[in-house]
């Protein structure tokens, strides 16, 4: 009597078990699995199944409970850099297209000005030796904001040369130079008059 008193205390105590876990009675449990109570894995095998997927679960460590937010997070994080990329882009190629105009006009200006000291270089010359014929030509590029400069004079009777082979040196060079501040138009900070 003590022992059927204790095997029914210990069904009523699975039986509450299983509707706690389940949220079903038994004979909803039933229902569900086919209505065949022979058709039940056997418990032994229900355990050892429970436990694989135990071992399983530990198996694949700890898990980030957080992984959502931070995958929201980092999606973000993302979307601002990619913007913040293609406005640096837009403004490289402003920047570029700044640089272009800047160089495109430096070198209109320079052209001009180049023409002005050059056709009045010539002109000094020619009033300074009494004829002959003298130059100033870009050298190693054609690109004026790149290049060198060259003067080349040819003194009446003279052969054609540069500059510095004609009268000898930088000294000779600096006092041509002086003539040419009063080049007009608009000269540099080195060339303006004192």
């Amino acid at each position: 009597e003590a022992a059927r008193a204790a095997a029914a205390e210990r069904l009523a105590s699975a039986l509450l078990a299983l509707t706690e876990g389940t949220g079903e009675g038994p004979a909803a449990l039933l229902d569900r699995l086919g209505g065949r109570p022979e058709a039940l894995p056997r418990e032994e095998d229900l355990r050892a199944r429970i436990e694989t997927l135990r071992r399983r679960r530990d198996s694949i460590g700890a898990v980030n409970l957080r992984a959502e937010e931070d995958a929201r997070a980092l999606a973000e994080e993302a979307e601002t850099l990619q913007r913040e990329g293609a406005d640096l882009s837009a403004a490289v190629a402003e920047l570029r297209r700044a640089l272009q105009t800047l160089n495109r006009e430096g070198r209109e200006r320079m052209l001009a000005a180049f023409d002005r000291v050059n056709a009045e270089f010539g002109r000094l010359f020619r009033l300074l030796f009494g004829g002959g014929e003298a130059r100033i030509a870009f050298v190693e590029g054609d690109d004026p904001l790149e290049a060198g400069v060259e003067i080349m004079a040819q003194p009446p009777g003279k052969m054609l040369g540069t500059l510095s082979l004609l009268v000898g040196g930088g000294t000779d060079a600096d006092g041509s130079c002086a003539h040419l501040r009063g080049v007009p138009g608009r000269p540099g900070p080195g060339l303006r008059p004192r």
